[in-house]
Protein backbone atom coordinates (compact mmCIF):
# COMPACT_ATOMS: atom_id res chain seq x y z
CA UNK A 1 0.00 0.00 0.00
CA UNK A 2 1.05 3.38 -1.30
CA UNK A 3 0.17 5.89 1.66
CA UNK A 4 0.92 9.35 2.41
CA UNK A 5 -0.18 10.98 5.69
CA UNK A 6 -1.06 14.45 5.86
CA UNK A 7 -0.76 16.03 9.53
CA UNK A 8 -3.05 18.99 9.81
CA UNK A 9 -3.79 21.48 12.85
CA UNK A 10 -4.14 25.14 13.37
CA UNK A 11 -1.32 25.34 15.76
CA UNK A 12 1.90 26.12 13.55
CA UNK A 13 3.52 25.45 17.27
CA UNK A 14 1.74 21.79 17.46
CA UNK A 15 2.75 21.17 14.07
CA UNK A 16 6.72 22.37 13.98
CA UNK A 17 7.02 20.26 17.08
CA UNK A 18 5.40 17.11 15.16
CA UNK A 19 7.86 17.58 12.67
CA UNK A 20 11.02 18.14 15.12
CA UNK A 21 9.56 14.47 16.70
CA UNK A 22 8.55 12.68 13.61
CA UNK A 23 11.17 14.08 10.67
CA UNK A 24 10.94 14.60 7.67
CA UNK A 25 9.79 12.10 5.04
CA UNK A 26 8.45 11.87 1.65
CA UNK A 27 5.49 10.20 2.72
CA UNK A 28 4.45 12.76 5.31
CA UNK A 29 3.78 16.46 5.30
CA UNK A 30 2.57 19.27 7.69
CA UNK A 31 -0.22 21.53 6.61
CA UNK A 32 -1.49 24.50 8.56
CA UNK A 33 -5.33 24.63 8.81
CA UNK A 34 -8.38 26.54 10.05
CA UNK A 35 -11.40 24.23 9.97
CA UNK A 36 -13.51 26.81 10.66
CA UNK A 37 -12.00 28.87 7.38
CA UNK A 38 -10.39 26.57 5.32
CA UNK A 39 -11.59 23.84 2.89
CA UNK A 40 -9.08 20.85 2.14
CA UNK A 41 -7.79 21.24 -1.04
CA UNK A 42 -6.84 17.22 -1.50
CA UNK A 43 -8.70 14.01 -1.47
CA UNK A 44 -8.21 11.99 1.33
CA UNK A 45 -9.31 8.27 2.22
CA UNK A 46 -9.53 9.21 5.73
CA UNK A 47 -10.08 11.65 8.28
CA UNK A 48 -9.02 11.05 11.75
CA UNK A 49 -10.53 13.51 14.80
CA UNK A 50 -9.49 13.96 18.38
CA UNK A 51 -10.68 17.15 19.82
CA UNK A 52 -11.76 19.54 16.15
CA UNK A 53 -15.45 18.88 16.34
CA UNK A 54 -15.96 18.87 20.08
CA UNK A 55 -13.90 22.38 19.92
CA UNK A 56 -16.17 23.55 17.13
CA UNK A 57 -19.74 22.54 18.90
CA UNK A 58 -18.69 25.42 21.13
CA UNK A 59 -17.48 28.17 18.41
CA UNK A 60 -20.40 29.00 16.69
CA UNK A 61 -22.67 27.64 14.17
CA UNK A 62 -20.62 29.21 11.12
CA UNK A 63 -17.37 27.89 12.03
CA UNK A 64 -19.34 24.14 12.76
CA UNK A 65 -21.19 24.19 8.88
CA UNK A 66 -17.88 25.00 7.32
CA UNK A 67 -16.55 22.04 9.38
CA UNK A 68 -18.66 19.70 7.91
CA UNK A 69 -18.97 21.54 4.41
CA UNK A 70 -15.15 20.44 4.28
CA UNK A 71 -15.85 16.96 5.04
CA UNK A 72 -18.45 16.42 2.82
CA UNK A 73 -16.16 17.19 0.36
CA UNK A 74 -14.00 14.61 0.90
CA UNK A 75 -16.17 12.24 -1.34
CA UNK A 76 -14.51 9.10 -0.71
CA UNK A 77 -12.76 9.45 3.39
CA UNK A 78 -13.90 7.32 6.18
CA UNK A 79 -14.09 10.35 9.20
CA UNK A 80 -13.56 8.75 12.56
CA UNK A 81 -13.84 10.87 15.98
CA UNK A 82 -13.13 10.63 19.61
CA UNK A 83 -14.86 11.90 21.75
CA UNK A 84 -16.21 12.11 25.29
CA UNK A 85 -19.43 13.13 23.95
CA UNK A 86 -22.34 10.68 24.66
CA UNK A 87 -24.18 9.39 21.92
CA UNK A 88 -27.50 10.99 23.38
CA UNK A 89 -25.46 14.22 22.08
CA UNK A 90 -23.76 13.66 19.43
CA UNK A 91 -25.44 11.05 16.81
CA UNK A 92 -28.24 13.25 16.49
CA UNK A 93 -25.67 16.26 15.22
CA UNK A 94 -23.16 13.44 12.80
CA UNK A 95 -26.60 12.28 11.18
CA UNK A 96 -28.17 16.09 10.69
CA UNK A 97 -24.90 17.11 8.85
CA UNK A 98 -24.23 13.47 6.95
CA UNK A 99 -28.24 12.18 6.14
CA UNK A 100 -28.93 8.84 5.85
CA UNK A 101 -30.66 10.37 2.40
CA UNK A 102 -27.59 11.68 1.00
CA UNK A 103 -25.92 7.85 1.17
CA UNK A 104 -23.80 8.39 4.78
CA UNK A 105 -24.29 6.59 7.34
CA UNK A 106 -22.84 7.36 10.80
CA UNK A 107 -22.24 4.83 13.48
CA UNK A 108 -20.44 4.97 17.36
CA UNK A 109 -18.43 2.24 19.69
CA UNK A 110 -17.66 2.81 23.19
CA UNK A 111 -13.59 2.65 23.31
CA UNK A 112 -12.74 -0.01 25.69
CA UNK A 113 -10.51 1.63 28.72
CA UNK A 114 -6.42 1.01 28.70
CA UNK A 115 -6.62 -1.69 31.27
CA UNK A 116 -2.97 -0.29 32.21
CA UNK A 117 -3.82 3.00 32.47
CA UNK A 118 -7.59 2.04 34.36
CA UNK A 119 -6.19 2.01 37.95
CA UNK A 120 -3.47 4.38 38.01
CA UNK A 121 -6.42 7.16 36.96
CA UNK A 122 -7.99 9.47 39.23
CA UNK A 123 -10.61 10.22 36.66
CA UNK A 124 -12.32 7.70 34.55
CA UNK A 125 -13.46 8.80 30.80
CA UNK A 126 -15.78 6.70 28.43
CA UNK A 127 -14.75 7.81 25.61
CA UNK A 128 -16.97 6.86 22.27
CA UNK A 129 -15.38 6.52 18.29
CA UNK A 130 -18.13 8.22 15.80
CA UNK A 131 -17.61 7.19 12.11
CA UNK A 132 -18.86 8.88 9.14
CA UNK A 133 -18.64 6.67 6.09
CA UNK A 134 -20.43 7.44 2.51
CA UNK A 135 -21.25 4.92 0.11
CA UNK A 136 -20.97 6.01 -2.99
CA UNK A 137 -22.71 4.57 -6.05
CA UNK A 138 -21.35 1.73 -7.98
CA UNK A 139 -20.11 3.06 -11.27
CA UNK A 140 -20.73 -0.53 -13.33
CA UNK A 141 -21.73 -0.27 -16.72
Amino acid sequence: MDAKVVNVDCSKTALERLEADVGFSEKQSYVLWDAAQDSLHDDFDLVLDKGTLDALQFAGSDDLISFFQALRRQQRALYLHWSDDAPEMKMDLLNAAFPSDDGYRCTFTEEEEDPDQSSSSLFQWTYYRYSVRRTLPSTTT
